[in-house]
């Protein structure tokens, strides 16, 4: 709906929007038997669809130095399998249903991912969100009273792009520029 009110022109008041995941009382029960996490945890999605757009990927290095300085934090990744795994994280990359992973976000203390599907699922449950913002979309369509952004003060002109083939500006400022010891410190 926000991205089609963008370029329709359309009013539409944002501020207000959450998103909504229910689950029945059965598979809390199947889900807490499967899922037998250690209190506290929280996610780590470092890879970004880039089927889609290369534009959105915050360096993976990047997330790993972000693991590396919080070691305090019990990391679960999720993903696909194939995708890039962490060092010093538990995988659980291809290990959930879509569902499962709706669950597995409402009990995490918050979310540390590129922008998209995880912050969205994030929203439903008012977990914290901290969010690699790109120059790709506009801010407003991952922006949730739960969201935390971390962006770079020298994007492009061209931000917001909607590029689907790589940026073709000197080393994307709009995500280069974003410091990993800041990130790793202000997570809470």
């Amino acid at each position: 709906v926000q991205a089609n009110s963008l370029h329709f022109n359309c009013e539409v008041s944002y501020t207000e929007i959450q998103n909504e995941i229910y689950f029945s009382q059965l598979e809390i029960k199947r889900y807490e038997e499967k899922f037998n996490f250690p209190k506290p945890f929280s996610i780590i999605q470092p890879n970004s669809k880039l089927t889609f757009t290369p534009n959105k990927q915050w360096d993976i290095v990047n997330f790993q130095k972000v693991v590396d300085h919080r070691s305090d934090i019990f990391w679960i990744q999720v993903g696909n399998h194939g995708e890039f795994l962490l060092k010093n994280v538990n995988d659980y990359r291809s290990r959930t249903s879509l569902r499962e992973l709706f669950f597995i976000v409402s009990k995490s203390q918050f979310v540390l991912a590129n922008e998209g599907l995880i912050n969205h699922i994030a929203s439903a449950f008012n977990v914290k969100s901290y969010v690699l913002l790109s120059g790709f979309s506009d801010r407003s369509l991952a922006n949730y009273r739960n969201s935390v952004f971390f962006e770079s003060q020298d994007s492009c002109s061209n931000s917001p792009c909607w590029l689907l083939k790589e940026c073709g500006v000197n080393g994307k400022p709009c995500l280069s520029n974003i410091d990993s010891k800041i990130v790793a410190y202000q997570l809470s």
